[in-house]
């Protein structure tokens, strides 16, 4: 437990358990010694303090006020952990978004495009937490998280662990939501979002027996195009019938054309059997080449090229 303080909370809660708790005020770390069972320093907590330790951890509590995730990352790398393991979190990392109106990031994470600091703050946990910390735990999994926010403070908590041994697909109201949350990510440019959803599709493939699911709009497989097989071709039994009605549209439009009644409607569908029959007429864009010619002659004015002529301060006078 870095951040923990005068070990109070800690005691509450973990008070059976072993615990090994960091923070970097000794007369706090002095009175939570005497109340947490286990090791605890006085240390900076961005770093994992007990890298000698031995034991498996079970469960780790994150209680910053601004910023757990550089502890949680060196934790990540270098503790003993029990798999599946509990992790809390507490940041105040949205606060300082809304008053510095800037966007932040965590360690690692990279956009190819900015956010902007409204829609991070909006869906901080979703788009940027989330996506994070799957990252951070694979080739593990999030087996379970909850969160909730309140005065700029964000409150969460995960189960990560190996995915349990299924015999069909993982169809869970909370597996549903890492994906979609990882998806959205994806698609707002987060690199490590990419890279933690295109990597679950992958280990959700051999868990159903189907082959990986084809990916639909962003994000795209790089290298590959999203719509590998190009526009769909209109059947040929829809263009044969349109063409069989050829004649009586063109009917239609003689008959509405000769009768003066406005009919919209009519007239759009008997253009509609024309397209899907023939194809829409070519589009002829004509160019009138005068406009063209006086600018090219303007701007040889300008420029003053011809060494007979000194350079003009303005344009030619009228005519």
């Amino acid at each position: 437990m870095p951040f923990c303080g005068d070990g109070d909370i800690a005691a509450e809660l973990y008070g059976d358990r072993t615990c090994y708790a960091a923070d970097l005020d000794p007369s706090r770390v002095a009175t939570a010694s005497k109340r947490l069972t286990g090791e605890t320093v006085v240390t900076d907590c961005d770093t994992f303090a007990f890298p000698e330790c031995l034991e498996k951890f079970a469960v780790a509590d994150f209680d910053a006020y601004v910023n757990p995730y550089l502890a949680l990352a060196s934790f990540w790398s270098a503790a003993q952990r029990t798999d599946p393991i509990v992790i809390f979190g507490t940041d105040g990392q949205r606060m300082g978004i809304k008053r510095s109106k800037k966007t932040t990031s965590l360690p690692g994470c990279r956009y190819k495009k900015n956010p902007g600091w409204r829609k991070q703050y909006n869906s901080w946990w979703f788009k940027t937490v989330l996506p994070w910390l799957s990252g951070l735990v694979a080739p593990s999994t999030i087996i379970h998280s909850a969160h909730y926010c309140r005065a700029g403070e964000t409150y969460w908590g995960i189960v990560a662990g190996a995915r349990p041994d299924r015999t069909g697909p993982d169809t869970s109201d909370q597996q549903k939501e890492i994906d979609d949350a990882l998806f959205g990510a994806a698609v707002s440019g987060n690199v490590e979002a990419i890279k933690a959803w295109q990597s679950r599709q992958k280990k959700l493939a051999p868990i159903s027996g189907q082959s990986a699911p084809r990916v639909f709009g962003r994000p795209f497989v790089p290298g590959q195009s999203g719509n590998p097989a190009g526009r769909a071709k209109i059947p040929r039994d829809v263009v044969d019938a349109c063409r069989a009605l050829t004649e009586k549209a063109i009917m239609k439009l003689e008959q509405l054309m000769e009768s003066g009644e406005p009919d919209a409607v009519q007239v759009r569908a008997a253009e509609a059997l024309l397209d899907r029959a023939w194809g829409r007429p070519a589009q002829s864009v004509q160019i009138d080449p005068t406009p063209i010619a006086k600018h090219a002659v303007l701007r040889f004015s300008l420029t003053g090229d011809d060494p007979d002529e000194s350079p003009a301060r303005g344009p030619p006078a009228p005519e």
